[in-house]
């Protein structure tokens, strides 16, 4: 896979990370679908149905109940199997957000069940992004994750660093760990042992992008792969890209969802020359319907003094402790705040979280998404259709951009 394009699906578990790898693999020179949902059979969208290199599934199964997540994922694997697909990659993010009883683990199992497969591979490593794994330990820059901004993520807080220990309570099945000299020395070797100890998730080391090329050689051959954007680097021929021009008219809106800190720095850079408008927590479907209202009228008060000047909307900063009914009436909230304004013309939005990006996709009814050009590591810009006009789309994961993101991003459109 590593050398020449063969089809593959990926099941990715939030737009962003949909996204995400959609760049990499479009940027690799990869015919690339990226369907909102489980895809129709055969795909539809601009992309040739017969001809996509890979066939992307943007979810939003990250944050679901566990068996609402095991139902998506395998809908989607045999919705894939069906347009001919055999080769599979289970998306999540490279910070491993999840919980306790899942859902990376229960969906892993799940996936591995349903190919009749007996062992994986667990590789979040991103190292353009910062994301590393040493040791089985996840490192997000010089931090461990559970020393990272993570910790206090108001939905995946993640409070262990160790992935082995951090997976085995989610499976059934065996957790196990392959170090780097093992991915730098014998890694076909080190895999079949793992095989041979009834292992089912072999967490693979990995700091540098050869790494990641190693493993995905090694791994070619496992019906099911899993991790995060990064190990997407290494298949495909390297190029021509084969991204799509994004264009749309009319005025501009960022949508801030997210609290992360990279989020928050990005909202203050932004500030500096963009009106800002801060969101209160809703506290019912009232109060979302309110703000609603309140937003809308203020965008279009802010157009009328300069049609050509984005706007941008971000949440508040994050309640201690999180309150989760709280963040779903927010992420309900963006996704109003985008229809409304998409009703009125606009079609130019960049939103900033992965559960935002994807309540504002479902509001805009938007089900399949060309990629555009990048904008940052694991950014870029894309182009979906609302009632048959262009909408452009920049879909960002919270912890993903340098701090003049939202500027750069609108320069680039």
């Amino acid at each position: 896979m590593a050398d020449t394009p063969v089809p593959r699906g990926v099941i990715a578990d939030d737009l962003t990370g949909a996204t995400d790898l959609a760049l990499m693999t479009s940027e690799r020179g990869l015919r690339t679908a990226l369907s909102v949902g489980p895809p129709e059979t055969p795909v539809p969208g601009d992309v040739e149905a017969s001809s996509p290199d890979v066939t992307v599934v943007a979810l939003r199964s990250r944050t679901s109940p566990v068996d609402e997540a095991v139902a998506q994922s395998v809908r989607a694997l045999r919705r894939l199997r069906a347009q001919g697909v055999g080769s599979f990659y289970f998306k999540y993010c490279s910070t491993f957000d999840s919980t306790t009883k899942g859902n990376i683990g229960p969906v892993l199992e799940a996936l591995l069940d349903e190919l009749g497969s007996d062992l994986t591979v667990v590789v979040p490593a991103f190292p353009a992004a910062r994301r590393t794994v040493y040791k089985s330990r996840l490192f997000v820059g010089d931090d461990v994750l559970d020393e990272s901004s993570m910790r206090a993520h108001p939905l995946t807080p993640m409070q262990d660093s160790h992935l082995v220990r951090l997976l085995q309570p989610q499976m059934r099945g065996r957790v196990g760990a392959i170090t780097l000299e093992d991915v730098r020395g014998d890694l076909a070797r080190a895999l079949e042992q793992c095989r041979q100890r009834g292992v089912r998730a072999a967490v693979l080391d990995a700091v540098a992008d050869d790494d990641l090329k190693t493993i995905a050689r090694a791994t070619s051959g496992l019906p099911l792969t899993t991790g995060s954007a990064g190990l997407a680097a290494a298949w495909g021929p390297g190029g021509p890209s084969a991204a799509v021009p994004v264009t749309a008219p009319g005025p501009s809106v960022s949508l801030v969802g997210s609290q992360s800190e990279t989020s928050r720095a990005q909202v203050a850079h932004a500030a500096a020359s963009q009106p800002v408008f801060v969101l209160e927590v809703p506290r019912d479907r009232q109060t979302v319907a309110e703000t609603v209202t309140e937003v809308v009228h203020w965008c279009q008060a802010r157009w009328r003094e300069n049609a050509e000047r984005p706007v941008l909307v971000h949440a508040p900063p994050p309640t201690r402790p999180p309150d989760p009914p709280q963040a779903n009436l927010l992420e309900q909230t963006f996704g109003a705040i985008a229809s409304e304004l998409a009703d009125r013309g606009v079609r130019r939005f960049a939103v900033g979280g992965g559960e935002t990006s994807g309540s504002v996709v479902d509001a805009l009814g938007i089900h399949m998404l060309d990629i555009g050009p990048p904008i940052a590591t694991g950014v870029c810009w894309s182009v979906g259709r609302r009632d048959g006009d262009p909408v452009a789309l920049a879909l960002k994961s919270g912890n993903f951009g340098g701090p003049d993101f939202f500027r750069r991003a609108w320069e680039l459109l």
